[in-house]
This record gives structure tokens, C-alpha cells and sequence, in this order.
């Protein structure tokens, strides 16, 4: 189907900026515009779901298992235990590149904002050439998501997270 004057409103995204309109605002503009189908398919998102997505959605669920195998693997070696860790099938030397740089920071909040642009890049990369299509929309979800990931971040929260992993860790009787 062809979204065109959809995609043609929407305002421009780009990565460590806040956007225009959260994803429930773009949610409820796509609604009417889209078929009822497309617009349930293209707000699935769900990597642990089946892959019976949108095929930008296949796309990432692979790409991610692939970064996420590195990341591991890049932590355990910098922990020093062994990652015996079984190879997605799929390989992207994007990832082989850049990942070291992205993991270089003692930061987590700077290393998962590395990730998260690595991400957007290989989003970046598939719709090359949907501008005004379903494709297109798809992406621009997946980038609101991730926008909306890092606004909700903060100090405190990421306090009490820890916080609460710390005491589930004491309570196993896992020494820390």
C-alpha cells in the first residue's frame, strides 16, 4: 500500500533528540491512515514474538541476536570467564566494527546509546528506498520506541533498579 502523504507529515527523527511526537501520537495518526491490518502488524513489534512480522521486524530480531552474542561475548572476556556462547547464524561486520568503541565506555548509559546507534544505522540501512511505504513507517516506529527508551531513563529509577537486583542477588545467597 502506498503511505505517502503519511509518511510525508511526519516529522524527522534524529537519534539523541527528542522528538516531536511520542509514539502514541504517531500510533494514533497512523491508525487513520493505515489499513486496520498493516497498522496491527506494524505496532507487533515484539522480538520474542513469532517471526511472522514485518520483514524489517525479522530483520532486527536478527541483527539484534547477532549484537547481542557480541556484547556478551565482549563482556565475558573482559570479565575473564569463557563465552561459550552458540554463534547466531547470521554475522554483520558493522557490528564486529564498531562494537568495541561502543564498549568502551565505563558508562551504561553511553554504552547502550552506542548500541542503540548501531541499531538505528542498520534500520537506516533496510529502508533505503521505502520513503513513502509501509517499510518506512515500520522504521520510524522502531526509532520513536527507541527515542522514547532513552527519555524515560533516569538517575533515580536506574538507582532503584540496581537497588532491587542487588537485594534479589543477597537474598539467593550469591555472594556479590
Amino acid at each position: 500500500m502506498f503511505y505517502g502523504f503519511l509518511s510525508a507529515i511526519l516529522p524527522d527523527l534524529v537519534p539523541g533528540q527528542a522528538q516531536e511526537m511520542s509514539v502514541a501520537e504517531f500510533d494514533a495518526l497512523a491508525a487513520d491512515y493505515m489499513s486496520a491490518g498493516d497498522f496491527a502488524a506494524m505496532t507487533a513489534y515484539d522480538p520474542a514474538a513469532d517471526m511472522k512480522r514485518p520483514a524489517l521486524y525479522r530483520k532486527l530480531v536478527v541483527f539484534d541476536a547477532y549484537l547481542n552474542w557480541k556484547v556478551a561475548c565482549a563482556r565475558a572476556e573482559k570479565l575473564g570467564i569463557s563465552a561459550d556462547y552458540p554463534m547466531p547464524e547470521n554475522w554483520f561486520s558493522e557490528v564486529d566494527y564498531a562494537l568495541p568503541a561502543a564498549a568502551a565506555s565505563n558508562d551504561p548509559a553511553e554504552r547502550e546509546n552506542a548500541l542503540d546507534q548501531l541499531r538505528w544505522q542498520f534500520i537506516d540501512e533496510q529502508i533505503l528506498g521505502h520513503d513513502l511505504d509501509f517499510e518506512y513507517l515500520c522504521a520510524y516506529r522502531l526509532k520513536l520506541l527507541m527515542l522514547e527508551k532513552h527519555l524515560r531513563r533516569n538517575q533515580a529509577d536506574g538507582k532503584t533498579i540496581f537497588e532491587q537486583a542487588v537485594d534479589t542477588l543477597d537474598s539467593t545467597g550469591i555472594e556479590i
